[in-house]
């Protein structure tokens, strides 16, 4: 590259960089709007798929439609959350003094039980002092989030319009090969269902569980405290706790011992171990969000989206992470020795791999150039041109003749196992089903990898006749996956099993399959899933596995 043109690129570059973050710097208010339009985008893309190649309607009106049900089923309920608060926060009287004298009383009532004064006068004028404060920045919230919500339908209209051709230039730009694309777009997908669908779901229902509780012991303004308690199951650990405690303790000093605790009660057993069942029935159907996300998440989003941010600061900071983690999958990591010695040699290592990557020459596999796999195939074309079906007679040659051979796909040594014997009766038996051909829900909700698995599912089958096409589909990446997802039974024959078990053939069938896939998936993998699937089989008291391979 010349002078001139490495000037033209460079400046190019500078050109780009300046102009981005003068952009950035502009729409940085409006940020909630536009990632609230790329979140519903994704929860509805499905439907406009169907409108548009099924049902034939066209993009615009398809378009128009969809964006008329994101107004009725989530401007809607929102708008109306909205004005309630603002008419209570009219309600709401900000004279200092008159916080004062009944927060003074609950601190001279703990102070004559306990001895010891929780807040002093000057400490309790400036509490009260910033009240107002406090409501403006609420009101100043607000308006953000209606301005925001215009935005959002404005942007989420015209991304249903661009469609497939949108999203093939975003997966052009996106910085990943076409593997880690498709992994990328689907770990966002199941981080955007998590957060848009599972945070407002679980929220939602817990404070329609709480004002149960705070209609039967005579809470005030159940609606109020209804509203704080969605809000406050954001936080793990403490939760729902930092609403119904205070109401319980207020209750308390009130005199209303019954009813302080009732709600205290209430809310320790029912609410709590509600948040703790609704947690782990929508981590089974949706990404599992480290805690630590929700919390610093919310406190990154609350500042710089208002209310939205609780849930665009949870999908930022899982976003981040999920990007690290990909850029991990690209990166390098050569293994070093464990003396300060080796440095010379482990030098002359990184500077090889780097030369080649300075100059664009394919870099080898891990064994012949140092570093940890990657767990990234490569399709590797031999200079010779010899195809596969030659080597492995060659290799299967030198192996009869006693001649020494490398083979293409290293298998570990195997671990062999006795045969259990036969079953005594099997029309008294319990029979499980277990397959490696990766049948799975379509949304794929434990993360199944295509190959070189680490992960397995286990499906309730025990209302179902047979699998249907379109709930299941195979993520199994050795095979031509049409069949299997137009009828998995051919993999995991549930229909056949079910005819038998009417027939009397074997005792019965049980309630669950298990699945996984064997494409490169190690034997210390495989072993170790087989040992976290047997308990439940036990538990069930099965007497015999058919295992469909692929």
């Amino acid at each position: 590259m010349s002078t001139k043109e490495q000037y033209w690129k460079y400046s190019l570059i500078v050109i780009i960089l300046f102009m981005g973050i003068i952009i950035f710097r502009q729409i940085t208010p409006f940020l909630g709007g536009l990632l609230g339009a790329l979140t519903i985008y994704i929860l509805v893309r499905g439907q406009m798929r169907y409108l548009v190649e099924k049902r034939k309607l066209k993009r615009s009106l398809s378009a128009l439609l969809i964006t008329a049900e994101t107004i009725f089923v989530f401007l809607i309920p929102l708008g109306l959350t909205v004005w309630m608060v603002v008419n209570k926060l009219q309600d709401i009287n900000l004279d200092p003094q008159t916080y004062i004298a009944p927060i003074q009383q609950v601190a001279e009532f703990i102070k004559e039980k306990t001895g010891y004064d929780v807040l002093g006068k000057d400490t309790l004028t400036f509490i009260v002092s910033i009240l107002p404060r406090i409501g403006q920045i609420i009101m100043e919230s607000i308006s953000s989030l209606a301005i925001n919500l215009f935005v959002m339908i404005f942007v989420l209209y015209f991304m249903l319009i661009g469609g497939k051709k949108m999203e093939a230039y975003v997966n052009d730009i996106l910085p990943f090969n076409e593997t880690n694309t498709q992994e990328v777009i689907h770990e966002i997908n199941m981080i955007v269902r998590s957060n848009a669908i599972g945070i407002p779901l679980l929220a939602i229902i817990q404070g329609g569980v709480a004002m149960i509780g705070y209609l039967l012991f005579g809470a005030p303004n159940i609606l109020m405290l209804g509203f704080l308690t969605c809000f406050a199951t954001i936080i793990p650990m403490v939760g729902t706790a930092l609403v119904w405690f205070p109401v319980a303790a207020y209750l308390a000093i009130s005199g209303d011992w019954f009813n302080a605790i009732g709600i205290a009660a209430y809310g320790a057993i029912v609410v709590s171990q509600s948040d703790n069942l609704i947690r782990f029935i929508l981590q089974k159907k949706m990404a599992d969000t480290h805690p630590l996300i929700t919390i610093f998440g919310v406190v990154i989003g609350l500042p710089l989206f208002g209310f939205m941010g609780v849930i665009f600061g949870p999908l930022l900071l899982s976003l981040f992470f999920l990007f690290v983690d990909m850029f991990k999958k690209d990166m390098y990591i050569l293994k070093g020795g464990n003396i300060a010695s080796k440095m010379r040699q482990d030098v002359k290592a990184m500077a090889k791999v780097a030369n080649k990557l300075l100059a664009g020459e394919s870099v080898g596999s891990a064994d012949e150039e140092g570093y940890f796999p990657r767990g990234i195939r490569h399709q590797v074309w031999l200079s010779d041109g010899k195809p596969a079906y030659e080597r492995m007679v060659d290799m299967l040659v030198k192996k009869l003749n006693g001649q020494p051979f490398e083979t293409e796909l290293p298998i570990p040594k195997l671990d062999r196992v006795p045969i259990a014997p036969a079953i005594k009766d099997l029309s008294k038996a319990r029979i499980a089903l277990l397959n490696t051909g990766g049948i799975v829900p379509v949304d794929n909700p434990d993360h199944i990898q295509s190959a070189s698995a680490t992960r397995w599912g286990r499906y309730d089958v025990s209302n179902m006749e047979r699998l249907k096409g379109g709930e299941f589909k195979t993520i199994h990446a050795g095979f031509d996956p049409a069949a299997a997802d137009a009828d998995p039974n051919v993999i995991t024959p549930i229909d056949a099993l079910k005819v038998l078990e009417k027939e009397g053939v074997y005792g019965s069938l049980h309630p669950y399959f298990y699945t996984t896939v064997g494409t490169g998936t190690t034997e210390a993998e495989a072993a170790r899933m087989a040992k976290e699937i047997i308990p439940y089989l036990q538990e069930d008291h099965v007497d015999g596995v058919i295992m469909v391979s692929t």
